[in-house]
Protein backbone atom coordinates (compact mmCIF):
# COMPACT_ATOMS: atom_id res chain seq x y z
CA UNK A 1 0.00 0.00 0.00
CA UNK A 2 2.88 2.77 1.02
CA UNK A 3 4.97 1.91 -2.49
CA UNK A 4 1.58 2.54 -4.15
CA UNK A 5 0.28 5.48 -2.67
CA UNK A 6 4.34 6.58 -2.84
CA UNK A 7 4.12 5.75 -7.04
CA UNK A 8 1.02 8.30 -7.01
CA UNK A 9 2.29 11.23 -5.18
CA UNK A 10 5.22 10.98 -7.43
CA UNK A 11 3.15 10.82 -10.38
CA UNK A 12 1.22 13.43 -8.98
CA UNK A 13 4.34 15.45 -9.01
CA UNK A 14 5.72 14.90 -12.20
CA UNK A 15 1.94 15.92 -13.74
CA UNK A 16 2.26 19.18 -11.86
CA UNK A 17 5.95 19.61 -12.93
CA UNK A 18 4.98 18.75 -16.73
CA UNK A 19 2.27 21.43 -16.14
CA UNK A 20 4.34 23.73 -15.07
CA UNK A 21 6.66 22.92 -18.17
CA UNK A 22 4.03 23.60 -20.57
CA UNK A 23 2.54 27.03 -18.76
CA UNK A 24 5.92 28.18 -19.49
CA UNK A 25 6.84 27.19 -23.00
CA UNK A 26 3.15 28.63 -23.72
CA UNK A 27 4.54 31.97 -22.26
CA UNK A 28 7.58 31.89 -23.95
CA UNK A 29 5.74 31.64 -26.88
CA UNK A 30 3.20 34.12 -26.35
CA UNK A 31 6.39 36.46 -25.80
CA UNK A 32 7.99 35.49 -28.85
CA UNK A 33 5.05 36.47 -31.17
CA UNK A 34 4.58 39.71 -29.15
CA UNK A 35 7.91 40.19 -30.34
CA UNK A 36 7.36 39.10 -33.87
CA UNK A 37 4.17 41.53 -34.23
CA UNK A 38 6.52 44.29 -32.48
CA UNK A 39 8.92 43.61 -35.10
CA UNK A 40 6.24 43.48 -37.66
CA UNK A 41 4.41 46.96 -36.86
CA UNK A 42 7.96 48.94 -36.46
CA UNK A 43 8.65 47.36 -40.12
CA UNK A 44 5.33 48.41 -41.25
CA UNK A 45 5.64 52.22 -40.14
CA UNK A 46 9.31 52.86 -41.23
CA UNK A 47 7.83 51.85 -44.31
CA UNK A 48 5.04 54.24 -44.36
CA UNK A 49 6.92 57.02 -43.35
CA UNK A 50 9.74 55.93 -46.20
CA UNK A 51 6.11 56.45 -48.78
CA UNK A 52 5.24 59.59 -47.37
CA UNK A 53 8.55 60.78 -47.21
CA UNK A 54 9.15 60.13 -51.29
CA UNK A 55 5.71 61.16 -52.05
CA UNK A 56 6.20 64.33 -50.63
CA UNK A 57 9.51 64.57 -52.54
CA UNK A 58 7.80 64.20 -55.70
CA UNK A 59 4.75 66.42 -54.88
CA UNK A 60 7.49 69.08 -53.84
CA UNK A 61 9.59 67.86 -57.24
CA UNK A 62 6.82 67.95 -59.87
CA UNK A 63 5.71 71.36 -57.98
CA UNK A 64 8.19 72.80 -59.47
CA UNK A 65 9.16 71.57 -62.84
CA UNK A 66 9.23 73.80 -65.38
CA UNK A 67 5.84 74.32 -67.07
CA UNK A 68 7.23 72.59 -70.88
CA UNK A 69 8.70 69.04 -68.17
CA UNK A 70 6.84 66.36 -69.54
CA UNK A 71 5.61 63.43 -66.81
CA UNK A 72 6.34 59.78 -67.40
CA UNK A 73 4.24 57.44 -65.56
CA UNK A 74 4.92 54.15 -64.99
CA UNK A 75 3.59 51.39 -67.39
CA UNK A 76 2.61 48.40 -65.35
CA UNK A 77 0.61 46.30 -67.96
CA UNK A 78 4.25 45.07 -68.63
CA UNK A 79 3.61 42.23 -66.37
CA UNK A 80 5.58 39.40 -68.11
CA UNK A 81 9.49 39.28 -67.49
CA UNK A 82 10.33 42.41 -69.12
CA UNK A 83 10.97 44.87 -66.15
CA UNK A 84 9.02 47.96 -65.70
CA UNK A 85 9.66 50.72 -67.40
CA UNK A 86 8.85 54.84 -68.01
CA UNK A 87 6.85 55.50 -70.61
CA UNK A 88 6.26 58.85 -71.62
CA UNK A 89 2.41 59.97 -71.25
Amino acid sequence: MQSNREAQEESLRRREELIQELELEREIRRQEREREEGRKTARMQEINAQVRRYTGWLVFSLHFLPPQTKVCHLDFTDTESQPLTMMPQ
